[in-house]
Formats: structure tokens, sequence, C-alpha cells
């Protein structure tokens, strides 16, 4: 249902999350790879383009993104001025990144899909690349217009990343849109 909800609501959704500000967030993630001599970043469900424009308007980083919903790719690409691919990371089999940025795109993932997604970021990335993940905190619910959202606790992704390879750098809950979000900043093992 998530897919159909972002294919039928496509422009309500990007017009809604266009002007969100997340450059705490964003900075954040700068400061991490000026101090790894990171050079490329992968957005995963790019959305808007937003955090890809970001990117590229503040970095040297070499940007990319995919999203799996075709008006979202098309936008963001025209939007950030960046490469995005009409795929999902299910079926994108890049060049290896030193940087994922994964900003609430992986909200609508079951727990085990969430596993599986975070092992192929971790096989995307380059050694001791990094990733930046924002999922929501708390219990799993669906919404009023019918999209089911994974929602977990510090100790639950915690878990999972461990799972997945991955090392906590930094953790924290930010509030935002009605909801608690995690915010988690990890490197590969």
């Amino acid at each position: 249902m998530s897919k159909e909800f972002y294919e039928e609501k496509g422009l309500d959704y990007l017009q809604a999350t266009l002007k969100l500000n997340m450059s705490l967030q964003q900075d954040e993630f700068l400061a991490i790879a000026k101090a790894s001599g990171a050079r490329t970043l992968l957005d995963v469900g790019t959305g808007s383009g937003r955090d890809l424009r970001y990117f590229c308007e503040n970095s040297d980083l070499e940007c990319e993104g995919i999203e799996s919903v075709e008006l979202f790719a098309e936008f963001a690409s025209l939007y950030s001025g960046c490469r995005v691919f009409h795929k999902s990371l299910f079926d994108y089999h890049p060049k290896r990144y030193d940087l994922i940025w994964c900003c609430a795109s992986l909200v609508h993932l079951t727990p085990k899909e969430l596993l599986k997604a975070l092992e192929l970021s971790k096989s995307r990335l380059n050694s001791d690349g990094h990733i930046y993940l924002s999922l929501k905190h708390g219990h799993s619910f669906v919404d009023g217009q019918g999209r089911k959202f994974y929602c977990y606790t510090r100790d639950q992704i915690t878990k999972v990343l461990k799972m997945a390879g991955f090392d906590i750098q930094k953790f924290y809950l930010s509030y935002g849109n009605g909801a608690t979000w995690i915010n988690l900043y990890a490197q590969s093992l």
C-alpha cells in the first residue's frame, strides 16, 4: 500500500517534505564525510531530492540517489541536479560508496526487510563507510491513509545494525511531523 500511496499522492508528498529542515542531520553527516575523507554518497529513497541537493551544494561529494517512485526520481533529479536512478535498494547494483544516507526511506520495511536492506547497504559501502539512518521510534502502526510504519526502540535498532555489520557512532531522538524519530550514524565493521 505504501508505494501506491506515494504514486497517488506524490505531488502533495513532495510539497510537504521539500521544505523540511534537516540541516542538523545533514551537517553532522557532512562532518563525518570530511573527517573520514569520503568522496561519494548514495541517497537511498531520495524522495524530493531535498537532501541530495543540500549535499551537492554544501560539499565536494559525488552524490547520486535512488528512488523507487518514478515521479519522485524524475523530480529529485531535476531539483538536485544529480543523477537519480528509478530503482529500489533491493534492485540497484551500483558501484561502492563512502556514505549512504537513508532519511526516513526505510520506515515501511518489515524488520526482516530492514535487516536485508542494511546488509545490502553494507555491501555497497567501501570499507569503513558510514550510514545515516532515520526511523520512527516507538510502536508500529498504520496511519489514516493505509501506510504501515515500522517503529523501533534503541535496543531493537542496535541489534539489527549489529546483525548487519554496523557499529553505531551516534544516536539521538528528534521530534517532527507528529512523530519521534531515531537519528543514527553508524560505521560498517
